[in-house]
């Protein structure tokens, strides 16, 4: 009798640890399902993204071969010899000018920090702690909108000297425009009133951006993305020299940016290269003094850590 009672207990045992395992394969296939969804999700908003800016490329290069059979017409029709007198009128002075040394200042050594990912991340941390968190945040979207935005303007450029429709742009099957998407972004998360990271900005600064946001939001063309990107070129730069003034400072003094330069020293020879402007990469992102190959160098910057 014992032995029928032994049985029944292990055969009970057998069945609790079945059901047991049960459940934990089902909740591991769940998981792993969600996992594989997200990913799966991710990977179509990639493909996406990537046909858009593949039909993109695909229209600037037809506007890029419209405007080299002009200018090849222009050549063939004589326009060779007026473009033989301006060759001769290139940039002369300054050219050949040392660069000068310039005194190391706290916007500088901030903007390098700021450039920088294992300084960003620390600054960040110590915003956090201030309870400013969304500031450097702020300032990086700022410098990657800028970035896409002049990319965009150049292409509307490019069809508009073509004479071709710049809507084509953002016909389908092109996704939404990366720079009005960051648009967008920085707007509800940094400057709409009451949102989650709303920023310390002049009040006639923000009417201002709303306002450019909104057109943005219902015709993207030249003249409200160039409207949007001056609005947060100037709310960068006033975020940009409260951290400079105020928070950098307190920074400086704490035990967090001891550390840092421990590892990290002050290297002024690099700060010496980039003078942006108080705004940092972004105040430089419209200016043409820059030229094609420092914007370049400031996107690499700004979105690969190994090209710091």
């Amino acid at each position: 009798m014992s032995d029928g009672i032994d049985v029944d207990i292990k055969i009970a045992q057998a069945v609790r640890f079945a059901q047991r395992e049960f459940k934990d394969t089902v909740e591991s296939l769940v998981r792993n399902q969600r996992a594989l969804t997200t990913k799966i999700s991710e990977l179509e908003n990639k493909v996406q993204e990537l046909s858009g800016r593949l039909h993109r490329s695909q229209v600037v290069r037809r506007a890029t071969r419209v405007l080299r059979m002009r200018q090849r017409r222009a050549a063939q029709d004589g326009g060779d010899a007026k473009h033989g007198v301006g060759s001769q009128q290139g940039p002369i002075t300054a050219s050949h000018q040392a660069p000068q040394k310039k005194r190391m200042t706290s916007k500088r050594e901030l903007r390098g920090i700021l450039r920088q990912p294992q300084g960003f991340k620390v600054f960040h941390k110590f915003c956090e702690k201030e309870a400013c968190g969304g500031n450097p945040i702020f300032w990086r979207k700022c410098n990657e909108f800028i970035d896409e935005c002049t990319c965009t303007l150049e292409d509307i450029s490019q069809l508009c000297a073509a004479g071709m429709d710049p809507s084509e742009l953002f016909l389908a099957p092109a996704q939404p425009d990366p720079a009005l998407q960051l648009a967008k972004t920085i707007f509800y998360d940094f400057i709409v009133p009451g949102s989650a990271n709303e920023l310390a900005l002049s009040k006639g600064l923000v009417n201002r951006i709303t306002l450019a946001v909104h057109r943005l939001l219902r015709t993207v063309n030249k003249t409200s993305l160039t409207a949007v990107m001056k609005g947060l070129q100037d709310a960068q730069a006033e975020i940009f020299a409260f951290m400079a003034n105020y928070t950098f400072r307190r920074f400086q003094a704490s035990e967090m940016y001891s550390e840092y330069r421990a590892t990290n020293p002050l290297e002024t020879k690099t700060l010496d290269l980039e003078d942006a402007g108080d705004g940092g990469a972004g105040s430089s992102g419209s200016g043409a003094g820059t030229g094609g190959a420092g914007r370049l160098l400031g996107m690499l910057k700004s979105h690969l850590p190994f090209a710091q």
